[in-house]
């Protein structure tokens, strides 16, 4: 019988402190944000998370097909706004 390996478990440190659960307003604002060509790192200062949780955000609503790829990929199109209303 072949010996078992152990698993990698993604982000399973406590330190690392990421957060992946969303409200339904937080998806929504990033599918918005997302389609204005707003960068990554913008999205995640406006929504007050962490730029690796917001990455995670957009490959997951990207294989489930609620976003496209789009010009500027990550990085987006659109250069920050200092005012953006979203409800929350």
């Amino acid at each position: 019988m072949p010996s078992r390996q152990p698993y990698y478990i993604l982000f399973d440190d406590e330190k690392l402190n990421i957060n992946l659960d969303f409200t339904q307003r937080q998806v929504q604002n990033f599918d918005h944000m997302w389609k204005e060509g707003c960068s990554i790192s913008e999205i995640a200062f406006k929504l007050q998370r962490k730029k690796v949780e917001i990455e995670l955000l957009a490959e997951d609503r990207f294989l489930r097909k609620k976003i496209n790829v789009r010009k500027g990929a990550m990085k987006g199109t659109k250069a920050w706004e200092k005012k953006i209303k979203l409800e929350v």
